[in-house]
């Protein structure tokens, strides 16, 4: 069972849609002490680091959380839901994550040449991933032949261990961390619930691992 947790700070509808477009039916979860019903939870985040942590705390739903991962449970987590997965953001001053993944989260590199790069914060539009070949990436990316995602962001995850690391994108001279997978818990940068028939495929590899 896939469960969707709406904390206030998600784009709920446009995960529940694409899952319904690839045939998985999903629960939104609202209830944190129903998490434990769900094989998968999705965690998407849209917005600010600070509002969307502190959304998630204030709902009660870091313990059932961390208790399913340690159930050895599926956890994805999507753009901010991503980011809220590390240690910190430093996203209007410090402020502390789930700790499930060594590492941080960051502004993208603001000192380089923006005349010569045309670069823009947020950074936004569709991008092709540069993959990491190993036999997780082969599962995730099986049967995408142009792994052309959509992404609306400003902050970026910074690994410590980047054997974790599966596909990076880069913005200007600036390479960054995509797609993250550590056991049982994956987290994307880009958003593949908006990035059309290639992002429904990779919800799809990632559901049916």
């Amino acid at each position: 069972m896939i469960g969707i947790i709406d904390y206030g700070s998600g784009n709920i509808f446009s995960v529940s849609n694409a899952l319904k477009k690839i045939s998985i039916n999903s629960t939104v979860i609202q209830d944190p002490s129903l998490i434990s019903k769900f094989s998968t939870i999705i965690l998407p985040g849209v917005g600010n680091f600070k509002s969307c942590i502190n959304k998630f705390k204030e709902k009660k739903f870091v313990d059932h959380t961390l208790e399913h991962v340690s159930k050895g449970k599926r956890l994805i987590g999507i753009c901010v839901g991503m980011q809220m997965l590390f240690d910190y953001s430093e996203e209007n001053g410090r402020n502390d994550g789930l700790s499930l993944i060594s590492g941080n989260v960051t502004l993208l590199k603001p000192n380089q040449n923006q005349s010569t790069n045309n670069l823009r914060l947020p950074n936004m539009g569709w991008s092709c991933l540069n993959i990491k070949k190993n036999k997780i990436s082969d599962k995730f990316f099986y049967n995408i032949n142009n792994p052309n995602f959509y992404f609306a962001h400003s902050y970026v995850c910074r690994l410590k261990d980047k054997s974790y690391e599966i596909a990076t994108n880069r913005y200007g001279d600036e390479e960054y961390l995509s797609l993250v997978v550590k056991k049982n818990i994956f987290g994307t940068q880009f958003h593949p619930e908006k990035s059309d028939k290639t992002g429904l495929k990779i919800i799809e590899n990632f559901i049916n691992l």
